[in-house]
């Protein structure tokens, strides 16, 4: 039927319809996007503990772009690399009816070139994983940019990566006639880059555009160089009738420190017990002995106050503590046996140190991501 929404612009709504708090930063940025281009700030930093709402939040900023006529997109860990991100923003402006299509086509002509060579029983071994990267200039830090993934990297260790990738490149000019496909396989995200941005601000002379960024302590590996890259110009002008909401358990590193004119910080910390009983009355919760019970076992994250919220407690009796599956929450993307039993043993003292590490787990893992984990 023509008109009708689809499944994710109905729970998009829903979602607005319960969202409570953070008036402070909601205020700030709709009077940002009310100012001429020229004063906005264009790099928005939501930062703080896991479950505090960065990325409720950030899904509430761009819903107030769009309201306020933006094209929007939204990308999260779930894009593995910086060809992933770009490609998942042109889905989605496709979807708003503002298609990328330069980017589009040159981006699938990548891919049949990939399948292309993938298949070739000549193919030399180890090289999949290194082509889509321009070792000598972009460093092994930027191994994310693989179209084929970052593996290789422990598989076959930095020392040799340079000598590979000529072997690759030796065999990628034999094999394809074009030396722009030669080139867009060798160096996929310089070579799509500019005309992914060239493609966005077609559409940016007549609305803004709002690129949020979840989940930023997983992605800024790959994802730092090229946004500060795309600022820096190295890619070719980016309009200034955008925004790039950030948003991640850390505050933007020092790469960001020369763009601090363009940028807002906001560190979120747990809402206030008003917020907190307005969001549990959006849920139905207005027993006040059930609600005053759920703020203090949650600590006012909202997280924790949705999740037991979710349960339907009809009194304070019925609420249950959520630190039994919280360990569970915070450890989702840590696949590592070694590393989870480290962080739960670790979990145990108020205080530890790398050595305490070291005798009780054997591992110095936890003393560089402990933070990074809020355990």
């Amino acid at each position: 039927m023509a008109g009708t929404s689809n499944l994710r612009q109905i729970n998009a709504r829903r979602r607005a319809l319960q969202f409570v708090g953070r008036t402070e930063q909601i205020t700030t940025f709709k009077t940002n996007l009310a100012l001429p281009v020229e004063e906005r700030r264009y790099v928005w930093n939501l930062h703080g503990q896991g479950g505090v709402g960065k990325t409720t939040l950030l899904k509430r900023l761009l819903s107030l772009a769009a309201e306020a006529g933006a094209l929007t997109a939204f990308t999260d860990e779930a894009s593995g690399d910086v060809l992933d991100v770009m490609a998942t923003i042109s889905r989605d402006f496709s979807a708003q009816g503002a298609p990328l299509k330069k980017f589009e086509e040159r981006y699938h002509r990548l891919l049949e070139l990939l399948k292309q060579v993938q298949s070739d029983p000549d193919l030399p071994s180890e090289l999949p994983s290194l082509i889509g990267r321009t070792l000598g200039r972009v460093g092994v830090e930027a191994a994310r940019q693989l179209p084929f993934g970052g593996a290789a990297i422990g598989f076959i260790g930095e020392e040799n990566l340079v000598s590979k990738f000529g072997e690759c490149v030796t065999f990628l000019t034999k094999k394809l006639k074009s030396n722009d496909d030669v080139a867009l396989t060798l160096k996929p995200v310089d070579v799509l880059t500019p005309i992914f941005l060239e493609d966005i601000c077609t559409y940016c002379a007549d609305r803004t555009v709002a690129l949020g960024f979840d989940t930023y302590e997983k992605t800024a590996l790959y994802l730092d160089p090229w946004l500060c890259a795309i600022l820096e110009g190295r890619f070719g002008d980016f309009s200034a009738n955008s925004i790039i909401a950030i948003a991640g358990r850390d505050k933007l590193g020092d790469k960001w420190a020369e763009f601090l004119e363009l940028l807002h910080t906001d560190l979120l910390d747990p809402i206030t017990e008003e917020e907190a009983r307005a969001l549990l009355t959006a849920k139905g919760i207005t027993d006040k002995a059930t609600s005053d019970l759920i703020i203090k076992l949650s600590g006012r994250i909202p997280l924790w106050v949705a999740t037991l919220a979710s349960q339907s407690p009809k009194e304070s009796e019925s609420v249950q503590d959520p630190a039994s599956n919280a360990v569970e929450r915070f450890l989702k993307w840590v696949s590592d046996e070694a590393m989870r039993r480290a962080a739960l043993i670790c979990a145990l003292p108020r205080q530890f140190d790398a050595d305490t590490v070291a005798l009780l787990c054997g591992l110095r893992w936890l003393s560089t991501t402990s933070q990074r984990l809020s355990i």
